[in-house]
């Protein structure tokens, strides 16, 4: 079971099999683009910067809708900070399209 407070302080209360139902069916190339994403933090972390780097592109280009994935691919400036004209240009890109799905739930806005 999962218990959410909404807004009025009421609580909404629904089972697993309805939370999961509420998710979208991932891809072939989303699940492809999560394991990317994961070996190429794995070999960051183990100093293999460079190969690390082209699996979070090569799931980026898998999956580009993926905020999450983008962002950890941005370029940085001197100081490690994703705030070049690149990351400046994809905060700006969904336009009225949302980084995140909307909740469909009852009591959220």
């Amino acid at each position: 079971m999962v218990t959410i407070l909404t807004e009025s302080g009421e609580r909404a209360v629904a089972g697993a099999e309805a939370c999961r139902a509420h998710l979208p069916a991932l891809s072939d190339d989303v699940v492809a683009a999560q394991a990317l994403f994961r070996l190429g933090q794995a070999l960051i972390r183990r100093g293999d910067v460079d190969e690390g780097n082209r699996r979070i592109r090569d799931a980026s280009r898998l999956h580009p809708d993926s905020w999450c994935i983008w962002r950890q691919g941005a370029p940085v400036t001197e100081d490690g900070l994703a705030a070049q004209a690149d990351f400046w240009r994809g905060v700006d890109s969904p336009g009225e399209r949302r980084y995140y799905a909307r909740v469909e739930m009852a009591g959220m806005p």
